[in-house]
């Protein structure tokens, strides 16, 4: 039998923000003068998100100047980790439990915030939209990521904080978990609305394993 895989979306799982693009990109980009729309500036992001372009591109269509790197480490210095989730990855040690990552994002910034806050050693696999030319709810990126890592769906306990991309994993055969800090109407799924829950829901999911201190 194959080990079981946890698998965490990155934003509004991993990272406090739910939604990077309007609570992080839009309001950053205002900063420094940007005077394309919302939705340019999502389009934008979504194109970059795919790895159609770098991070660096993304920043001079958005009209910014100057250092581009610095201005990008700033950017990403408003992102913070989500609140229990360093316990959370411990229980997971705890039990034996290996958890990745599958998350839609701008390649180059998935990977400065995991090295930021030294996830690459928590985490064992990283799936990245800008890696890998799709996004959720793509069924694509999750073959991706089962391919990458050995694993049948049946194997893996997705966590997302998004209804559709739940809904497709469940579809094909994953075991899921709805992460939502608003679970009202939400009964239908599986669901957790904080790290402790979460931990809760993951191990009643899991096959039983011994733990690593061997009890």
């Amino acid at each position: 039998m194959r080990e079981t895989l946890v698998v965490l979306d990155a934003m509004g799982v991993i990272y406090a923000s739910q939604d990077d693009v309007a609570e992080l990109l839009i309001p950053y980009a205002r900063s420094f003068g940007c005077t394309l729309s919302n939705r340019e500036i999502e389009d934008l992001y979504l194109e970059c998100s795919l790895g159609k372009f770098s991070s660096l591109a993304l920043w001079q269509s958005l009209g910014a100047g100057g250092d581009l790197h610095a201005l990008e480490e700033d950017y990403l210095n408003g992102h913070r980790l989500s609140e229990g989730l360093a316990d959370f990855l411990g229980a997971m040690d705890a039990h034996n439990l290996q958890v990745a990552c599958l998350s839609n994002d701008v390649a180059e910034w998935a990977l400065s915030l995991r090295r930021r806050f030294g996830l690459n050693q928590r985490l064992t696999h990283w799936t990245i939209s800008g890696n890998v030319g799709a996004r959720k709810p793509d069924p694509a990126i999750y073959k991706h990521l089962l391919s990458a890592t050995g694993r049948e769906p049946e194997d893996c306990i997705f966590v997302d904080d998004r209804v559709r991309n739940i809904d497709i994993a469940r579809d094909m055969g994953f075991k899921t978990v709805l992460f939502t800090r608003n679970p009202d109407g939400n009964k239908r799924r599986p669901l957790a609305s904080s790290f402790q829950e979460l931990q809760e829901c993951v191990l009643g999911l899991a096959p039983p394993r011994a733990t690593a201190s061997g009890k």
